[in-house]
């Protein structure tokens, strides 16, 4: 066997083993790690599931371009969760497959990009082996991100960009909008500079009308979203972010401008302090902040805020990349040449971090699950800074190359090793923030569907039951009450039938029990653990089973304990 066809064995092997890893971890035990379901996810399958049998939304709209959900008028991943619902029924892991699939497949661009840089296969392969195992990348693969699905498009146009097919890349571009607001924003930008960037090179076309036409397919594409957003609320997302900031911003003015009257004695004086607090300037303060975390080496490597998709104690990506980070940014900043790449390339990478990142830094808050663009334009950089890094040890003394080589690989075995053992234990350590019992509970309460009131206080009742007992659909979009939307614009479902959200407390229901105790109410109340926990129908534990999460109260069994124990008027107790 030649040299080079055993060379070619060796990485088709690997590449076989490390594929199957990935998709291994990727997908294993999907629907129940983290274990539970958010309010999100039951809104999103439930839209799928209510796509598949009616063809209409929750609210009634036929094949929606918006889907309105809680009022936030969420985007189109609704629509890829539908095949899966389809095939594999309605459940936690359905809402999760189109951003595991899709992650997935976001590996097999990067590695072709990759590849397309360096013409190496082994770095490219070990670089996306690494980003497959980041914890923002494999934890938002496991939820049901947007943001997470739609990557795949931006990343498939950049590939496409980078091989100068920009006709073509103007399709995805535009179709990630369709998948995530800022999308649409950060697509059109990119193929905005990517087609400057062409031109200023020297690649300038005769036709003018040809260099257009990329952005033409791109607006004909997005046009529909443009169409209906002026009626759907395309910008709905961004007004309730500044909304929800809005709030914060007063507290904090005023407390200063508060602070400034104290001092100065005077009113007039006071007023000195104006200037320095106000909107503009705190909205400034606050986007230059979220435009600027983002890129720290502290979120990206060490320390991030959410822990719902990344494990406390964690970065963006694993710590031994640290290095190539730094790297990246002088060959990024234009110190250094890579042999494969020129500075469109550069550029391109260049300026999308600063678009990318300013984009979403416009609400002044940073949520690291929105970043997906940026950490990936991010790695693409890391990743020529991995490539810096090649060339310099393989000019060392083949001794050298060995224990660096080493070093390397288990310095990151042991780092990603580490970090999929947390992931699957920490999620279980934070059982409410996951809300881990909530299937558990519904299964208990399916053989009580039958009550005069269910009343959930902590699942957001009428959606969770509709998804966990496949309710008609057609009797959702029929029944259901709305809440009336909250000061940030809000809504959630009230009440369907008899399942209640919020409506009655444990004591209201007692105290109605009171009313008439000798007639059945046949109610049953979800609730937090209290007083009345030693009479539960059901109390639901974490996985230790030391820690209470939730109580199951059946109003009529619970009643003559309640009234034994707590003798005075039931309905002047105060709430458990």
């Amino acid at each position: 066997m030649q040299k080079r066809e055993r060379i070619n064995l060796v990485f088709g092997l690997v590449l076989v083993l490390t594929t199957l890893l990935v998709v291994f971890f990727r997908f294993y035990r999907l629907g129940s790690v983290p274990q539970g379901l958010t309010k999100d996810e039951s809104y999103y399958g439930y839209d799928a599931y209510s796509i598949l049998k009616t063809g209409r939304d929750i609210w009634g709209r036929h094949l929606p371009l918006y889907f309105k959900s809680t009022g936030e008028y969420k985007m189109n991943l609704t629509y890829l969760m539908v095949p899966g619902v389809k095939l594999f029924g309605l459940s936690e892991m359905t809402v999760r497959l189109p951003s595991a699939v899709f992650g997935l497949l976001t590996l097999f661009i990067l590695f072709l990009t990759l590849q397309k840089f360096f013409s190496n296969r082994p770095l490219s392969l070990a670089l996306t082996a690494a980003y497959a195992f980041s914890p923002l990348s494999f934890g938002m693969s496991r939820l049901f991100y947007e943001s997470n699905t739609g990557l795949f498009f931006i990343a498939l146009a950049l590939l496409l960009v980078f091989n100068k097919r920009f006709t073509l890349s103007a399709i995805f571009f535009a179709l990630s909008g369709y998948l995530y607001n800022p999308y649409r924003y950060i697509g059109l930008i990119l193929l905005v500079l990517a087609l400057a960037l062409h031109y200023y090179f020297g690649r300038k076309d005769s036709r003018p009308v040809r260099r257009l036409l990329p952005l033409a397919i791109y607006l004909l594409i997005f046009s529909p979203l443009v169409i209906f957003g002026t009626t759907g609320g395309s910008l709905k997302r961004l007004g309730e972010e500044l909304t929800l900031q809005k709030t914060s911003y007063e507290m904090k003015i005023n407390d200063m401008r508060a602070n400034c009257l104290l001092n100065f004695k005077s009113p007039t004086l006071a007023k000195l302090c104006y200037p320095f607090w106000n909107k503009v300037v705190l909205h400034t303060s606050m986007s230059a902040s979220s435009f600027l975390r983002p890129l720290s080496p502290e979120i990206l490597f060490l320390e991030n805020q959410n822990e719902y998709v990344i494990p406390k104690g964690y970065g963006v990506f694993q710590s031994f990349l640290l290095p190539f980070y730094f790297l990246g940014l002088i060959w990024l900043f234009g110190f250094a040449k890579l042999k494969p790449l020129g500075d469109f390339e550069r550029l391109l990478i260049l300026f999308g971090i600063i678009a990318s990142s300013g984009i979403v830094a416009s609400t002044g808050n940073i949520e690291i699950y929105r970043h997906p663009v940026l950490m990936y334009l991010i790695y693409l950089s890391m990743s020529c800074g991995a490539y810096l890094f090649l060339s310099f040890v393989l000019q060392q003394k083949r001794a050298v190359r060995i224990t660096i080589s080493i070093f390397f690989f288990a310095l990151a075995s042991f780092q990603i090793t580490k970090y999929l053992l947390t992931y699957h234990l920490y999620t279980q350590k934070l059982p409410l923030l996951f809300s881990y019992d909530v299937r558990e509970i519904y299964e208990y309460l399916e053989t009580k569907k039958d009550y005069q009131f269910i009343v959930d206080r902590k699942f957001h009742g009428p959606i969770t039951a509709s998804f966990f007992w496949a309710t008609d659909p057609a009797y959702y979009q029929e029944n259901i009450v709305w809440t009336d939307p909250d000061p940030w614009g809000f809504i959630n479902s009230y009440r369907l039938g008899n399942v209640y959200s919020q409506t009655y407390t444990l004591n209201d229901l007692l105290c109605k029990k009171h009313a008439d105790p000798n007639v059945p109410l046949r109610a049953i109340v979800i609730d937090d653990p209290g007083q009345y926990s030693p009479w539960a129908d059901l109390l639901t534990h974490d996985f230790s089973g030391s820690l209470t999460l939730h109580a199951v109260y059946d109003i009529d069994r619970l009643y003559p304990f309640v009234k034994e124990y707590y003798p005075a008027d039931l309905c002047k107790l105060t709430e458990s």
